[in-house]
This record gives C-alpha cells, structure tokens and sequence, in this order.
C-alpha cells in the first residue's frame, strides 16, 4: 500500500469508529501515520517493545539487542501501532486490530470486516449534547499531539531526570523535538489551560526538558510548574526545576527546590542529580553538605569520578588534607585522564612544599589536556 492509501484507509476507520467529520478524520490518520513512521524509524521490538538503535529495512531480520528476540520492521508494525494507539482514548480492540491491519497492508480485509460491521444505512455521526461534544474533541485532540511527542521523545531517549549539562546536540533531532512541543503549545494556547488536563504528568515534564535541553529555561520551568501544579509531591519536575535555577545562578531557590524534593522521594534521585546538589552547595560555601551530596552520588555510582574529585576538593578546602588526598586518588584510579583530580592532587602537594611531587601531577594533567585537545 502507498503513504496515502494508508492514510485513506485510516481516516474511513476514524470517521466509522469515532463518529466524527471527515476532515477530522484525515488529520487524524495524517498524525497517526506520521508517529507510527517514526517509531518504525527505530522499530520496537515486538517481545519487549525495546527500539532498535537503527532504521531497518523492508525484510531485514535483526535482532533485539535488550532480549536477543530476532525480528523484522514487518513484525515491529503492530507493536508500533498498539503503542501509537495506546494513549488514545474511546478505540476499542476490533479497532486497533484493523489499523494494524492497514499498516500490514491487509486492507482489503479491513474493508470486508467494515462491511460486514457497519453496512452503509447505518453510517451517521453520533449524536451528544453540544457541550460534551466541545470537551471531548479539545481532550482527544490534545492526546492526539501527546501521542506524537511521545514518539519523539522515545527516539531521542531524554533522560527523565534531566542532568544540568545535558544538551540535545544533534541538529536534526533538536528540530524534531522543538517542531514536536510546538504542537502542544498551540493546543494549550487555543484550548485553554484546562486541556492541561488531558496531558500525563510525564509527558508535561519531558516537554520542559526538552525546553531545557535547547536552553530555554523559562520555558522548561512552565511545564515543569504545570506538573507540580498538578501533582505537588512531583519529585522529578521538582529536581528539574532545581537544576533549572541552578543554571539561572539562583542557587539558593535551586537548593530550596532540591530540598522538596529529596524530603518527597529520595530513593528516586539518580547519581548525576545528586552530583547537582552536590555542586550547588559547594557553590554556595556549605562545604559539609556538598560532601554529604557527593558521598550519595557516589554510593548510586561507585566508579564517579567527577564526584570523588570533588569530594576531594570540598575535604581540601575544609584542611582535611588526607581525605583529600584519598578521594583524589580514587578519581584518577578511575579515570586515569581526569586532568583535574591530577591538578588538584599537585596544588595538595605544592601546599605542603613537595615542589617536585607537585610539578609531576602538574605535568600530568598538562598532557592529558593537550592530548585531549589534539583528539
């Protein structure tokens, strides 16, 4: 089947199943076709709906690289359309199963089954109260567009608490997700803020990452403020809105916001998050609270070396001299690059007149850093 018998096809189905206008039906299809392209961009697995790191081609067998299952696109097809169809509410199964179907190209089935359902005397658009009727049409449209966001934050894999030097850096797929939270911002702008509503509490959340991730952080805080707006014991936004201060050089409201949100959930802070807080009472001068901060990452981590080295430096600046020494030694024996650690361990020295001890960590990190340069 071409791209536009499909969407075709998939507008008669939403114009039956739904009973809505035609034109609506086509966008519809239009947007169900266009997420269901891109998950099949990085097909699923059928087995453990894991996506393949690559576009596979027609026939291709390849196999999944989470639970070994062997596959083709072909069999990722209804995987990607159950998934797309998911969020979707009022579809019953007989549905889903003939816009699988379609995708397969099994369309002259779809159109036996439809007829046999549905003889044509019968086709007429529902009727219901015209206030319902304007509800339900502002709530699915704004699952639809949640439908199509979710497609591409699965292919860019943001991470969810969101760490504050992550960047989209790939052109192509900093457009793809900007183009992709447009959307929303146009529903929510013409809907209303009620149709907030109708978007789950991880989706909000993502779309301020990816704001954040393209640095714009008012933005970022927006959607992360309509989150906690809905959920209050969010955890994630809560961290996200820390890191997003914290960038602004609002230290004390990022420790504030940080501090909520550990009190919430602290068994859900990943390493890199408290890395941030550990960095940011650091900044801040509390150097007792920054360790505490760093020996947390550490203890979700154990080979981070940034955050030994800092434990490092926070010991050194409290005169706690072996410890310091201690945990630059276990940065480098991590990574033995970390031009830093190597630095840091030659001012110990240099403080303690071991002038030449000193020049040789000095020397060290110098050619670390010029070999980094040069690759």
């Amino acid at each position: 089947m071409t791209a536009a018998s499909v969407k075709s096809a998939l507008a008669r189905e939403f114009e039956r199943e739904l009973g809505i206008l035609l034109e609506e039906a086509e966008r519809r299809a239009s947007d169900v076709s266009e997420v269901v392209r891109l998950r099949l961009m990085n097909p699923p697995c059928p087995v453990c709906v894991t996506p393949f790191p690559r576009p596979v081609a027609a026939g291709e067998k390849v196999q999944c690289q989470n639970c070994k299952n062997w596959f083709t696109v072909e069999d990722a097809t209804e995987r990607a359309v159950s998934e797309t169809l998911r969020d979707v509410e009022g579809l019953s199964p007989q549905f889903v199963k003939k816009i699988q179907a379609i995708f397969s190209g099994r369309v002259e089935a779809v159109e036996e089954e439809s007829v046999k359902e549905k003889p044509a005397k019968e086709k007429h658009v529902r009727k219901k109260p015209e206030a319902e009727g304007k509800k339900s049409r502002k709530t699915k449209s704004v699952q639809d567009i949640r439908v199509r966001i979710k497609a591409v934050l699965d292919k860019l894999n943001i991470p969810v608490q969101l760490p504050s030097a992550w960047l989209i850096g790939d052109a192509s797929a900093k457009a793809e997700a900007l183009d992709a939270v447009e959307l929303l911002e146009k529903a929510l702008a013409q809907q209303g803020e009620e149709a907030v509503q109708g978007v789950d509490l991880d989706t909000l959340l993502q779309v301020g990452n990816i704001f954040f991730a393209n640095g714009a952080s008012e933005k970022a805080l927006q959607y992360y403020n309509k989150a906690v707006k809905i959920n209050p014991n969010y955890a994630a936004a809560l961290l996200n809105m820390g890191n997003v201060y914290r960038g602004m050089r609002d230290l004390r409201k990022a420790v504030e916001i940080y501090e909520t949100a550990v009190r919430i959930d602290p068994d859900s802070l990943t390493a890199e998050t408290w890395y941030d807080m550990g960095t940011t009472y650091y900044e801040l001068g509390d150097r007792r609270k920054a360790i505490d901060m760093f020996l947390k990452a550490v203890a979700k981590k154990p080979d981070y070396a940034d955050a030994y080295n800092w434990i490092g430096k926070a010991y050194y600046d409290e005169g706690v001299y072996g410890r310091a020494l201690e945990n630059y030694n276990r940065a480098v024996e991590i990574n033995p690059d970390h031009a830093q650690a190597w630095t840091n361990m030659g001012d110990l020295y240099n403080r303690f007149h071991n002038h030449q001890k000193a020049k040789e960590m000095w020397d060290k990190a110098e050619r670390i850093r010029e070999s980094q340069l040069i690759s």
